[in-house]
Formats: structure tokens, sequence, C-alpha cells
């Protein structure tokens, strides 16, 4: 049985195991949705490619009466448009609130390390996330339990603290044919709301994995701001720092957009990406004009100038489009 169909039958019981507790569930108290990427990219001396980049189908909403536990099932069926006989699954979890303070939750998720791994790909105004994001957290989810904190007070500190079983890609074969055959992580993010929406803090994440029978302690730090300028001006940055799979690792990224009260939003980010293995590091430049065609809709131009670990440059321009449903 592939992860996909194991996921909807584990997500299935649980719901209706809480369901049953935590009283009647209603279908109609569920809501369905999702998102569809559809990008053209073209690059000198290069044919054009078109992809289904993502294709998003989720269903969520509360499963108990007095509305504290929430479900949360998606999956993406972007492979499918390459051939591939591959549903992915992208999550499978519960939410609970304890109270106004303290939430958890349990299940198979993106992990909660710093701005842009737990950040939605519909929300994200570059098409990809930052190369160091990618490295360090592929795929960015794991199965785990995590417990939230948010104060009543404002500019107080939210902290996010759990455990899991390491990023579920850690368990894949790589390009290599090497994959994890165990791995468990401890993770923790405290970060301080700043005005207009902003947000500072910082992450770490230790994580024990067993990789062809050779144990490896791995530990990544991470420091994130995000400030909203009154202007409409926004800029954020993330770095992270430390070693994985006994080599040392570290990357930035800086983006600056413009989120004024109009429908063209420009931006443009500069990431740089060192895996501890090559004497040059990945450098990427990306520039990129979004517009909201409407609530739903989003047309993006994006210009990539990436020059990695090998020397090799490459420039490639895309073009995509963006629906929610």
């Amino acid at each position: 049985m592939n992860r996909a169909v194991f996921g909807i039958f584990a997500c299935l019981a649980i719901v209706a195991l809480l369901a049953t507790l935590g009283g009647p569930a209603r279908a109609s108290d569920l809501d369905f949705g999702g998102y569809t990427q559809a990008r053209y990219t073209v690059g000198p001396g290069q044919a054009g490619d078109f992809d289904l980049r993502r294709v998003r189908l989720k269903v969520f909403g509360p499963i108990d009466s007095k509305e504290k536990t929430e479900v949360k099932f998606q999956v993406d069926l972007g492979k499918l448009d390459e051939g591939k006989r591959v549903i992915e699954l992208k999550d499978a979890m519960l939410w609970h609130r304890f109270s106004d303070r303290v939430a958890a939750r349990l299940g198979f998720s993106q992990m909660p390390f710093g701005l842009e791994v737990p950040e939605s790909s519909s929300h994200r105004l570059p098409l990809e996330r930052s190369h160091a994001a990618h490295e360090l957290f592929p795929a960015e989810r794991d199965t785990g339990l995590y417990f939230y904190y948010t104060p009543k007070r404002e500019r107080r500190a939210h902290v996010a603290l759990g455990v899991g079983t390491g990023i579920d890609k850690w368990r894949q074969p790589d390009a290599s044919g090497v994959r994890d055959s165990r791995a468990l992580a401890v993770m923790v993010r405290v970060q301080w709301p700043q005005v207009r929406g902003g947000v500072a803090g910082a992450s770490y994440i230790h994580a024990t994995r067993v990789r062809q029978g050779t144990r490896f302690e791995n530990d990544i730090w991470g420091a994130h701001v995000r400030y909203h300028f009154s202007t409409g001006l926004v800029v954020k940055g993330e770095c992270f720092a430390g070693r994985m799979l006994g080599a040392p690792v570290g990357g930035w990224y800086v983006q600056a957009a413009w989120m004024g009260h109009n429908d063209v939003l420009p931006y443009y980010r500069y990431d740089s990406y060192d895996d501890g293995t090559n004497p040059l590091v990945y450098r990427r430049h990306a520039v990129g004009l979004a517009y909201e065609v409407s609530d739903d809709t989003r047309l993006t131009l994006e210009l990539d100038a990436v020059r990695d670990a090998q020397n090799r440059r490459q420039t490639t321009v895309s073009v995509q489009w963006q629906v929610k449903y």
C-alpha cells in the first residue's frame, strides 16, 4: 500500500474516532479546496517546458461539535502530468485547541521551522523556496507531534515545540539510491510579532539519523525576520547554519517585495547555499512580477539567474498561472 493510500485510510479512521468522542460532525462542516500552478519555463538554447508544478486538493474543517478539533487532508496530483502514477500525500493531520493560548498538531504536515519552510507555495511570491530551505528541508514535511503557545499579550514570544520522525524525504532514496533507515528529530521555534504584521525569531532542530548503518547527529540553527514598512515595502530574510550528515552547511536569502495597495507585486530575492562539499556555493537571483488577477488567480513572470556549486550558469524565464479553488 503506498503512502498516499495509507494516509487516506489513517486519516478517515482518526476522523471517525474523534468525531464519535467529541460529538457529531456534519459533512457540511468540512470545506474542500486547493490550488493549481501551471508553469511554462524557457532558457537560452532550450525548448520551452510546460509543467503542472502543483495540483493540490484538500479537505479541512472541524470534526467535533465544539469546533476545537480540526482535520486537514491534502494530496498533490502534479506528478500525474509527467506520466507517473503517483499521488503524493501532503497533509494528514489533526489540530486541537486546548485553550486560547495552547494548541497541538498531530500527524503529517510541514515543519514549523522559520518562515519559508511552513509557508504555503500558493502564498509565496517567488516560484520556489530558497535553495537552502529546499536542500535542508526537502518537501518540508514530517510526521510528529507539535505544541503551539500563543500569548494573549502583543509582542510576546510565540513558541512551537515538537518531536517527529524527521523529514519524510530522508527515508526515500536520493540520487545515489541512499536513504535513512531511521530518524528522530526535536524542533523548537520562538518568534516575536512586529508592527504591521512583521515577525522576528529563531529556530533549531536536532535530528538523529541512521544511514547505511552510520549514525549522524544533525543540528540546524535558523534566524528569520520579516518587516513591513508603512510605504508597502516588505523585506524578509532568513539564514541557516549547522551540520548535516557530518558536513557543515549554511545558507541564507533576502527578499524585497512591494505590497502596496495595487494588484501588481514586483519582487526580488537573492539566495545562497553552501553544502560543505564544494569549493563554490550556490547563488541565485530571482526577479519577478506577480499580478493578482482576482482574489483566487495570480499570474507571475519570473527571471532566475543561477550559478550552482559546480560553477554552471543558467538563466531561465518562467510564467506561472495559479488558480485557487
